[in-house]
């Protein structure tokens, strides 16, 4: 009943998120994030690799 409540409260929220209305940059384009702090991996196993 708890997860049923916070989906709900989750996708009420997310109604309210008009991305035209951020005006300013968040951070990546102002340098105050710097490429420095994102990193990335993958790992692939056998069974999800496409065949040959």
């Amino acid at each position: 009943m708890i997860g049923f409540l916070l989906v709900l409260l989750l996708i009420s929220s997310t109604k309210q998120l008009n991305i035209e209305t951020c005006r300013y940059p968040m951070g990546i384009e102002t340098g105050k994030i710097l490429d420095s702090a994102f990193s990335s991996s993958s790992h692939a196993r056998e069974s999800t690799i496409a065949s040959k």
